[in-house]
C-alpha cells in the first residue's frame, strides 16, 4: 500500500518552514541578550563558558518543533506544530519573567532549566499523538 497525501491536505509551505527557522533564531538570539548580561556580572567571566550550552538548552524544544514543522507533509501539520513552537515560545516567556522579574528567590531563574526540561519531555509527547491522528514526516524532509 503507497503511502500517499489526502487529496484534501494542502501541501506543506516553504513560508511556513521558514517562518519557524526565523522564529527559532530569534528565541534564541532573545535567550543569549537575556543571559549575556548575567555572564558578565562574574568576576572571573566563567560564566561566559557555560552560556552557549544554557542558550542552547534553553531554546532546544523550539529547535526541534522547528524541525517538525519542516517534517510536516501537510500545511495543517505544519500551523500545529508552529503553534506548538509559539505555545513553547510564551510558555518560557512567562517562566522567564517570573524567574527574573516577579521571584524574590534568587534560585529561580534555575528553575528556567528544569521547565525547558519538561519542554523536552512534552515534545516526544506531542509527537506521537500527532502520528496518532495521522501526521507523517515528508519523504526526503531533510
Amino acid at each position: 500500500m503507497a503511502d500517499s497525501d489526502p487529496s484534501s491536505a494542502s501541501p506543506p509551505s516553504r513560508g511556513l518552514i521558514l517562518g519557524a527557522k526565523w522564529a527559532f533564531l530569534a528565541y534564541a538570539t532573545a535567550w543569549l541578550l537575556v543571559l549575556l548580561p548575567m555572564a558578565f556580572d562574574d568576576e572571573d567571566y566563567a560564566a561566559l563558558v557555560g552560556l552557549p550550552i544554557i542558550v542552547a538548552w534553553l531554546s532546544g524544544p523550539a529547535f526541534a518543533a522547528c524541525f517538525f514543522v519542516k517534517a510536516s507533509r501537510t500545511r495543517a501539520g505544519q500551523l500545529t506544530f508552529l503553534a506548538v513552537q509559539y505555545a513553547i515560545f510564551v510558555s518560557m516567556a512567562v517562566a522567564a519573567v517570573d524567574a527574573f522579574l516577579i521571584s524574590e528567590d534568587p534560585q529561580a531563574p534555575l528553575g528556567l532549566m528544569a521547565f525547558a526540561f519538561f519542554q523536552y519531555c512534552a515534545l516526544p509527547v506531542l509527537a506521537f499523538l500527532a502520528t496518532l491522528a495521522g501526521w507523517r514526516a515528508r519523504d526526503g524532509w531533510r
